[in-house]
């Protein structure tokens, strides 16, 4: 008696603590997520009922990513937690769509599968009688045939086996028409039921594998009395992907600039947000961190001392590797031992020009966002006129990666700068000193970390909640409207290609506080093109390229006389070169333009170069670049004209223009 007792008391003991464990099981719910580059900060509250002395609760419903490492728990004075103890389980689905019905759909839904389970036992009956009829058949043929072949078999039982065969054959053939015919009624109403149960899941699917994992979060919660109080905690977990971009419109008939910043965002953390608050920030997680440090600030000057420096012009293309397409906006610098000389920006057609540089050897750089940062190095910018620096092709990026060279690679942001060959993927910064500033590092795989290169990090707080689910498609999500005054800028290099572009010019773009990020151009609410706003820049006034305008037409013809003798002996030669520039507007409306050209210079006395005409540029004497700013009004046509003579020595190849 005494035994059995004690066997009740423990069997009483361990269903009070089966239930104890399942009633201390909570599923806090996420209040806000706070996302970063990479990854996010869940932040959860649940409200709790804790009695005076140990209390044990497992948290239930966490991410199996979250990193164990990032979890912290709010400080609070109701309580005090002696025992922390994170581990992954695996567990039943926390709600299968059946759960979440009513009760008069659930039993609906309870009736329909009976239903279901019901034609599901007859359409295996009737397939097991079709293929019983269907091999009585076949041993029917096998006997006629038989018989068939026996010639000894007497007329008369002949007679008598293929009557018995052919009306057999009737009413076998009948009874598979009727079972196939049972079978295709069965069918229906099973798609019937099937659908049924559909409409009523809301579309949800029922689970086959019900298992899943989850990280579980036991604590043991010290109280000294009874007591209502909530429990706030929040970790960090990956499998976060936003991609900010730039709704970016314009109006004709004003100024006015609209900038919507918004958001491609989507969400592998395999736990669905259910109406969460969030906030995007563009620096890295805070357990990512680490202290900024400085580069050196290197200041040079030139000594008078020095020869006259001979300029070169270094001109190519940028080209995607994978779609083999020309490349547009891309930033394209030129540097000569570490430190950057000149840069560019390609235009519509992937063409870039780096002038004026002196004549050296140049590393030639290239960097858009997702794209692997491509180099060519050894180029040389020659003082008689234009070098190739060949096509750069730049490759979609699975990482950061510091620089793709043609030949070797060179890692930057090391103690020492090391060579490789190959593509190398690196995690450290690195920072490129010129004259004058220091360029910061550039990210392609993620733009908004590019912000911390050059401002402080941001945060954008989403006005309303969202709920996302874990791996649905990616939701835009917009994140701040900025309004700021614009005025447009035509721009046309016409020795180049005889294309006017179109920019719009934003002069008070430092207020506004944007980050780099694509942009999606609109001028009367209809799309025109895709940009690239990049803040790296110090100059006063944002140019963002739009792109061709095809109603403001330029033309350029150049013509040279032959050349004639200059001096008595006739080693020296004389030319004169004509450009002829003419530029109208084909718009209903006045428009700013740029036309740029140049007159060629010489460091040498053999060559010298007289200008005789330049129809009032502005020009720069040590280059020779010169430039027209001009309005023109609707239909409005305008002609310039560049003239300048060359002697040089007769021996010596010159290019005119």
């Amino acid at each position: 008696m005494k035994k059995n007792i004690i066997i009740i008391i423990a069997i009483l003991l361990i269903s009070n603590l089966t239930f104890s464990q399942e009633e201390n099981k909570l599923y806090p719910k996420i209040n806000k997520v706070t996302v970063f580059s990479s990854s996010a900060q869940i932040e959860k509250s649940i409200p709790l009922t804790l009695k005076q002395g140990f209390n044990e609760i497992i948290l239930c419903g966490n991410s199996p990513y979250l990193r164990r490492q990032s979890i912290q728990f709010n400080n609070s004075s109701d309580f005090m937690i002696t025992e922390f103890t994170p581990y992954i389980q695996t567990v039943r689905k926390d709600k299968s769509a059946e759960e979440k019905l009513d009760a008069k759909n659930k039993q609906l839904l309870s009736n329909l599968k009976d239903s279901l389970k019901k034609v599901n036992k007859e359409i295996y009956d009737i397939k097991t009688l079709d293929e019983v009829y269907f091999k009585e058949y076949e041993v029917m043929y096998s006997i006629q045939s038989y018989y068939q072949k026996d010639s000894l078999l007497e007329a008369k039982k002949m007679k008598d086996v293929l009557s018995f065969y052919r009306n057999k054959s009737i009413e076998v053939k009948s009874l598979i028409a009727k079972t196939e015919k049972e079978s295709l009624r069965l069918e229906a109403k099973k798609k019937e039921l099937e659908t049924n149960i559909q409409l009523i899941l809301q579309g949800d699917e029922e689970a086959k594998e019900n298992n899943i994992n989850e990280y579980y979060i036991k604590l043991t919660l010290y109280s000294q009395n009874d007591i209502q109080t909530s429990l706030q905690y929040m970790y960090s977990v990956g499998g976060i992907k936003w991609n900010p971009f730039y709704d970016l419109k314009f109006n004709k008939s004003s100024n006015d600039a609209q900038f919507l910043l918004k958001t491609e965002f989507q969400q592998n953390t395999a736990e669905d947000w259910e109406d969460v608050k969030l906030v995007f920030s563009t620096q890295d997680s805070e357990e990512q961190g680490e202290p900024f440090e400085l580069e050196p600030m290197v200041y040079s000057l030139y000594s008078s001392n020095t020869s006259p420096k001979a300029y070169g012009t270094l001109l190519g293309k940028v080209i995607d590797a994978r779609t083999n397409e020309p490349m547009p906006f891309v930033n394209v610098i030129a540097m000569q031992n570490g430190v950057q000389k000149g840069g560019a920006q390609t235009d519509m057609e992937g063409n870039y020009i780096i002038k004026p540089l002196v004549s050296g050897s140049y590393e030639i750089t290239a960097s858009f966002v997702g794209y692997k940062r491509a180099v060519k190095k050894g180029v040389r910018a020659s003082s008689s006129g234009y070098s190739s620096g060949g096509n750069l092709f730049l490759e979609p990026s699975e990482g950061k990666v510091s620089a793709v060279v043609c030949a070797d690679y060179t890692i930057e942001g090391e103690e020492e700068i090391k060579e490789y060959e190959g593509i190398l993927e690196i995690g450290s910064d690195f920072a490129i000193v010129d004259d004058t500033k220091t360029i910061s590092s550039f990210d392609e795989e993620s733009p908004s970390k590019n912000t911390l290169a050059t401002s402080l990090a941001k945060e954008y707080e989403v006005e309303m909640n969202y709920s996302i689910k874990s791996g649905e498609k990616a939701k835009i999500i917009p994140l701040e409207e900025k309004k700021a005054n614009s005025f447009y800028k035509y721009n046309a290099v016409p020795k180049k290609e005889k294309i006017v572009y179109l920019s719009a010019l934003l002069p008070s773009w430092e207020d506004m506080d944007l980050i780099n990020a694509k942009a999606k151009i609109y001028i009367d609410e209809s799309y025109v093109n895709d940009s690239y706003i990049s803040t790296n820049q110090t100059s006063d006034t944002l140019s963002i390229p739009i792109g061709k305008e095809k109603r403001v037409v330029i033309d350029r013809k150049v013509s040279f006389t032959q050349p004639k003798k200059f001096n008595r002996k006739g080693s020296i030669l004389e030319t004169t070169v004509t450009i002829d520039i003419t530029a109208k507007n084909n718009k209903d409306q006045a428009v700013n333009l740029r036309i740029d050209d140049q007159v060629p210079v010489s460091n040498i006395e053999e060559i010298s170069i007289e200008k005789n005409e330049i129809s009032g540029a502005v020009i720069d004497e040590k280059t020779g670049l010169l430039y027209w700013d001009l309005n023109l009004n609707a239909l409005e046509s305008k002609a310039f004209t560049i003239k300048y003579t060359i002697r040089y020595p007769k021996t010596t190849k010159i290019a005119f223009d």
